[in-house]
């Protein structure tokens, strides 16, 4: 049985240069109408990144200045039930506080997100309840192999696959729709298709999409132990759950985007047709 990955149906581009990719997925009465908003991998860094060979008029950016405007402006145009953060917010930690000012301006009813490796990494010398108490402080539930449910949605947020201790939390089979958050999407390729099954959809990130991306090929590099199964997009298989890979916003190491435009995903939740 084999993974295999699909192009996300249809994207627009935002006022504020951030592609918006875009996802219908069939729900349950209950929960049909929710519109869940996801970005990840923020890296808010000083190091200067190059957009190159893309759409978005966002030719280059660093800091937290550019990009962080453009975040804002692009949750108030999507307006979305759910907001989540899929983790990595920033490189350099001395950009912190004005990240986490960044997420306490991304107006959205519920905001969600999850640890990525970078929150992870900072244990050796920042405390880690600093992390947790910004993006209360912001407005984010930060979910930590945990649950809540909205508007008839479980979600479920788990610690990172590398330097976290990731439980998936036991799927609530009331819940109209159940969607699994974790930054990598290492982890679901890792876990037994029993443990999974009562999700609809997993969200992830992580890859940045490879960053590099050439035509027909898609990325050059990816940070998956899979290589290019989880590299982005939709990926489906017969026996576990779908995984959406989001691109992302920014990066690391390799200072450029390449035909990789800075995204978010908007996934509506819609009674069958």
């Amino acid at each position: 049985m084999m993974w295999r990955r699909k192009k996300f149906p249809a994207a627009v581009l935002l006022s504020s240069g951030i592609v918006l990719r875009m996802l219908d997925i069939a729900a349950e009465a209950d929960a049909a109408g929710c519109r869940i908003l996801f970005f990840s991998d923020t890296h808010f860094r000083y190091s200067l990144l190059r957009n190159r060979c893309s759409c978005s008029p966002l030719k280059e950016w660093s800091g937290a200045g550019v990009i962080g405007d453009a975040l804002i402006r692009s949750v108030e145009e999507v307006a979305p039930d759910v907001l989540i953060f899929g983790g990595d917010l920033v490189s350099h930690t001395v950009l912190y506080p004005e990240a986490f000012r960044i997420l306490s301006q991304l107006n959205a009813p519920v905001k969600l997100a999850v640890c990525g490796n970078w929150e992870r990494k900072t244990r050796s010398w920042l405390p880690a309840g600093m992390i947790e108490r910004g993006f209360r402080d912001a407005g984010f539930q930060l979910l930590q192999n945990e649950t809540v449910t909205v508007n008839g949605v479980q979600f479920s947020g788990v610690e990172d696959f590398r330097y976290g201790r990731p439980v998936i939390p036991a799927a609530n089979p009331d819940a109209a729709f159940r969607c699994l958050i974790s930054h990598n999407p290492d982890m679901i390729g890792k876990t037994a298709a029993e443990a999974l099954s009562g999700y609809h959809l997993a969200l992830s990130g992580h890859t940045h999409g490879g960053q590099i991306r050439l035509p027909l090929f898609g990325a050059v590099l990816t940070s998956s132990v899979y290589w290019k199964r989880f590299e982005y997009g939709l990926c489906t298989h017969p026996e576990k759950l779908p995984v959406v890979v989001s691109a992302g916003i920014g990066g690391t190491f390799i200072m450029n985007r390449l035909f990789c435009p800075p995204e978010m995903l908007l996934v509506s939740l819609k009674l069958p047709q």
